[in-house]
């Protein structure tokens, strides 16, 4: 039976303190935990659920500048089984501020897709804040009550951060030694997302089949 809570509980990354969002939390009634260099996750509100907020500006910087996005959303997949990624403003954005090709912006949304990442889109700090609130309340009111961080940065390799995504595509044959091949012949994530069938052929050890059903997975709707 499911327990009105008398509290909801969100832990947050000293780093997020100047973001404004811990401000709209206690707005709405929120008991906050701070926490100082959280190892993963920037927001925690149960045993199972972590949080990853970015700007589009600061998704860029991760993905684009420092590379650091796809091994920070690789840990908090693992630390946490319910990951959700924030994204804290107008999505265009991601097209718009460094004039990137919009195929590889919507490549990148893909693969975090593949991950099984849900991306959940706030146009603002408050908007922000009344997602976790919600979320927190909803787990908050079942039996995940408890918030741990058990999370840590793992500690594969930048190649095997890139391994890891390749394979984790589901119900296309793809294991670790297929990932190493795709990526040995087409050098980036990217490329194997957007190659198509009589591409991916050319690689050795991919037959059709296997192309067919990476490039089904890949342009399937989500709707």
């Amino acid at each position: 039976m499911i327990q009105e809570i008398k509290e909801v509980r969100v832990v947050i990354d000293s780093h997020e303190l100047r973001s404004g969002v811990p401000r709209e939390l206690e707005r709405l009634g929120a008991t906050l935990q701070i926490e100082g260099n959280m190892p993963v996750a920037d927001y925690v509100v149960s045993d199972r659920m972590g949080f990853e907020r970015k700007t589009c500006s600061d998704f860029l910087q991760d993905w684009i500048t420092s590379r650091e996005l796809f091994p920070k959303l690789i840990d908090l997949k693992i630390a946490y089984p319910q990951s959700i990624l924030l994204l804290e403003g107008y999505t265009a954005e991601l097209f718009e501020l460094r004039g990137i090709d919009p195929a590889k912006v919507q490549a990148c949304l893909f693969t975090i897709a593949r991950m099984n990442i849900p991306l959940v889109e706030t146009i603002n700090a408050a908007g922000t804040a009344r997602a976790l609130y919600w979320f927190a309340s909803k787990e908050q009111n079942n039996e995940h009550k408890l918030i741990s961080l058990h999370g840590k940065r793992s500690h594969l390799s930048r190649k095997g951060k890139l391994e890891y995504i390749v394979s984790s595509l589901p119900d296309c044959g793809v294991g670790r030694g297929t990932a190493i091949t795709l990526l040995n012949h087409f050098g980036t994530v990217e490329n194997i997302m957007k190659a198509g069938i009589g591409e991916l052929v050319e690689c050795d050890g991919i037959g059709e089949p296997t192309a067919i059903k990476i490039r089904a997975i890949l342009t399937d709707h989500y709707s």
